[in-house]
Parts: C-alpha cells; structure tokens; sequence
C-alpha cells in the first residue's frame, strides 16, 4: 500500500500557496502553535510511562495493562488507552499537576467472545459494568476496563427503542463519539505514545471546557450531569452552554443510588474545592431533581453577624471546602476523609426547619442539629453512602455545636460525651467543627483532641460497660427507653457505683422494671 504522504494532494498544494502570503510573523506563530501540538499529540508511550512510574500499585498496572494490548496484538486486534488516563496524560503535557487516572482500554478488531477468552488468563474478571460490555481486569485493589466499541441497534418504536450492542469493528471516530465529554474523547497508542484526538478535546483542555461530544448519545447515559458537575470540580473547568442545556434536559429518577453516590464521593475525595461541582450541580438540576435536603439549604437566611457569606447553602460550600483541605495529602483512608467532609456537607442541614427571630431582632436556629438528623439519613441514604461511615456522620451533626459552645470540659465529662459521640470520634468532630467555626477563641479544640487521646491508655477501662445487644438479650425493646437505661448504667459505671458487667446488668434489670 502506498503512503498518502508521497504525493501531495491539490488541496495540499493549495493550502502551501496561501501559506506563503502570510506575513512572516503570522508564519511563525502558526508554525510554533503547530510544533506544540505535536508535542502534546506525541509523548512517551505506555512502555516509557512503566519504566519510568514509581508507585507499585500503578507500574504493576501498566505491566497488566500491557500485556493486555500485545495479547490483543497477537490475535490481529489493536488496542488502545481511553478515557481519564489519556486526559490526564495530555493535561501533564500542558504542564499541569496531574496524577493519571486508572487506565482503560478499548479494542478494536477481536470480537467481544474471544477478548473474554483473552482476559480470563490475566486476572479475575468482575460482573460490575456487565451490560455497558465492559470487562474488569482485577489488578491488586484496582481494576482496568477493557471494553469494544458499542453501536445502538434500533428494535422497537420511540427514542428508547435502542439496543446497545459491541461493534469491534467500528472506526475510532465513530466509537469516541460515544464518550461524554470531548476531553474524555482521546485515544492514545500505546506503543508509539501519540495521543489521536477525533472530537476537538485538546482545543477544550487548553481553554478548560468540558463540552459532549455528542447531542445524541449523551442523554443515553443519566449519569452524565453528574460527571459534568464532578470533572468541573476536578478539573477546575467550565461546562459549555450548549452542554448545561443538554444536562438539564436529561432524566435522573432511575439512577441507581449506587452510582450517584460514585459520583459524588469522587467528587468530594478528588477536588480540590468540592463547591465547584457542587454550584455546578445546582446549575445544572441535579440538586434539585435528586437531593430535597441540599435544596432547601438555598435561600435559607442565616444571622449575618455570624454569617456575613449569606445564606445556608453559601456556607455549607465553605466548610466542604475547608474540610475537603484539612484532610487532603493526611496519612487516611478515603472512609476516614468522607467521614469528615459528609460531616461538613451535612452538619446545618437542620436549619432550614429552625430558623426563628429572637428578641433583639436577630436570625436564630436553636436546635437544628437534633433537627437535621432525618434530612442527613435521607441525604446520605440517597448517595448509598456505607453504613457505617453513616452512623459517624450523623453523630457529627447531632453533636457539632457541642464542640462551638463548649469552653473545657473535665476528664469525666469529655468521657461521657466521647461515649455519646461514639461511633465518632474526637478528631473527626473537631476536623468539622475546625472547619464550620471562624476559630472565635473560645475552645482550643487541639488541646481538646490531645486531652482525649491522653485518655486513650491501654489500661484505661471502657467508656462502655453495656451495649444496645446488651440490653435486647435481658429482654429490651429498641427505643427511647432502652436508650435512656443504658445511659444511665454507663453513668453509674463511669461515676464508680458499679464495676463490672453482672452488677451493669442487674442494674439495668432493675431499671427496666
């Protein structure tokens, strides 16, 4: 076959005359944005990325993913890496700070059958992402994606009458334009490390837009507004007109709860000012369509003495923010981080259901922690947020302005209120009350942290001597009072009067009747 570059075309010679009447500087500026396009189209390839990656989780990705795309080389196939890696990888070559994101793959020319027969001899293959042909390749604790390209077949009337299918056999083109966001749209060869750009991305990343790729395939997915409001956040970019309007349009309500809260959590671990996205969300109708508790936070009027940022849904961005900051770069886990920052997103979401005026004239909102207990459960319910994660947040919103009105508290008394914070903890509180409060001076909260972990000795006894299981297996039912009597057992444990767990019991037997 003869390479088109031997002869020149008309047009090519038509385009070097019209070159040739520029003036010199117009030339030069062309030719220099020309040599750094090719710069960002032509980097390291995957090979190179591997040689030179120095986190062992990653490198041992890249082995996989490489052994991956010469086994579909072997079998005639070319692979390629799409997706958030390729955007990353490109924003590095702008010179942005980026850490790659996982690495995808989609191949072209091996039938969805045989790559499944492929795979199966380079690790487990996950069922999550089954009916998007998206097979999961496990690696350590991550996973790659290796899917095909997919084309919609029509087999019934309306514009749901669509069934995807894979395609192997459709051109980069076509299949890219599949993708949500243009950025998102790039490809990069893994053996000659040249990034292909079918849909405009580069021109997008460099003015940080975010726009679809296509008006037609994008509603197909409902989970793209969310992406939108989570890249923005992420990345620090813009959603293009035409693509708000898109969003706005597209329907949420069969979502499932699992991959909303995917979103979101990526959002609040993966930005650096997670009020972008969540502005971005309530431009874009999501926040309205999907979460009735963040809404009402809008409008909702707070006392400008102590809130001169405005209204509820102002400050809650806020404190994200500064609680999204006080854990980014700590030694954590991503649970210990959504503790904190799901505390600051729901710790005043009371106060649209408590707001009086006082005497003075003032704005007042007594009792929203107690208060905005139902409104965080419902929220947190409706991300799937874990269970346990949950509980710890909910504590954190029925105690936070514990720690705000509080000057100092005696060993016992902290231990009382250690134990009715349980299961969260003293640093988790006061990481969101660090960031809700303008540091009045009032309580020193990192004396308060030092104090409870001095109380942390090996030899010290339980703050607990009996629990909830406790009490239903002497024959209490949940509720207020069960509660109550294994609160006041704990008290006469902590105070001396009894001192081991038959004495807790007999008490609480006592108690009962």
């Amino acid at each position: 076959m003869q390479n088109s570059f031997d002869h020149p075309t008309a047009d090519d010679d038509a385009r070097r005359k019209r070159f040739e009447l520029l003036p010199d500087d117009t030339k030069r500026l062309m030719v220099d944005h020309s040599h750094k396009q090719a710069n960002l189209e032509n980097g390291p390839s995957l090979y190179q990325q591997m040689e030179k990656e120095t986190d062992p989780q990653k490198k041992e990705e890249l082995e996989k993913a490489i052994a991956i795309i010469e086994a579909v080389k072997a079998e005639g196939g070319k692979a390629y890496v799409v997706g958030g890696y390729v955007r990353d990888i490109a924003m590095q070559r702008m010179g942005r700070e980026v850490t790659p994101d996982d690495i995808d793959i989609e191949v072209y020319g091996v039938e969805l059958d045989r790559l499944l027969s492929i795979l199966r001899s380079y690790g487990a293959i996950g069922e999550k992402g089954k009916q998007f042909e998206v097979i999961k390749v496990k690696v350590g604790d991550e996973f790659i994606d290796v899917a095909v390209p997919r084309t919609d077949i029509k087999v019934a009337p309306g514009h749901k009458g669509f069934k995807t299918v894979p395609d192997p056999f459709k051109s980069i083109a076509e299949a890219s334009a599949r993708r949500d966001f243009t950025v998102n749209a790039m490809l990069l060869d893994p053996f000659t490390g040249e990034i292909i750009d079918k849909h405009g991305g580069f021109t997008d990343m460099q003015f940080k837009v975010l726009r679809a790729v296509d008006r037609n395939t994008f509603p197909q997915d409902p989970l793209r507004p969310l992406r939108a409001a989570r890249f923005a956040a992420q990345l620090g970019f813009e959603v293009e007109e035409d693509t708000i309007e898109l969003c706005r349009g597209v329907t949420l309500s069969e979502l499932p709860k699992e991959r909303i809260g995917e979103e979101w959590m990526k959002l609040f671990l993966k930005s650096k000012k997670p009020s972008i996205g969540m502005e971005v969300a309530r431009e874009l109708g999501i926040i309205e369509k999907l979460h009735p508790e963040l809404r009402a936070l809008e409008g909702a009027k707070q006392d400008p003495g102590y809130h001169p940022e405005g209204d509820v849904w102002t400050h809650t961005k806020i404190v994200v923010d500064a609680a999204a900051a006080s854990v980014a770069g700590k030694e954590m886990t991503d649970e210990e981080k959504l503790v904190v920052i799901l505390g600051a997103l729901c710790h005043d979401l009371g106060k649209p259901y408590t707001k009086a005026i006082n005497e003075e004239g003032r704005i007042t909102h007594h009792g929203h922690s107690e208060a905005g207990i139902p409104y965080a459960k419902s929220l947190l319910e409706s991300m799937k947020v874990p269970g346990d994660i949950l509980k710890k947040v909910l504590s954190i919103v029925r105690e936070h302005m514990t720690v705000l009105t509080t000057e100092s508290f005696s060993k016992k008394a902290l231990l009382r209120f250690e134990r009715r914070l349980a299961p969260a903890t003293i640093e988790e509180l006061v990481a969101v009350s660090k960031a809700d409060s303008r540091a009045d001076g009032k309580l020193d909260r990192d004396a308060l942290v030092a104090q409870a972990a001095g109380m942390k000795d090996v030899n010290a006894p339980p703050t607990f001597i009996v629990t909830g299981d406790d009490l239903l297996a002497i024959g209490f039912t949940s509720g207020k009072h069960l509660g109550r009597v294994k609160e006041e057992v704990n008290d006469a444990y902590l105070d001396g009067n009894i001192r081991t767990k038959e004495e807790a019991i007999e008490l609480a037997k006592r108690l009962k009747e």
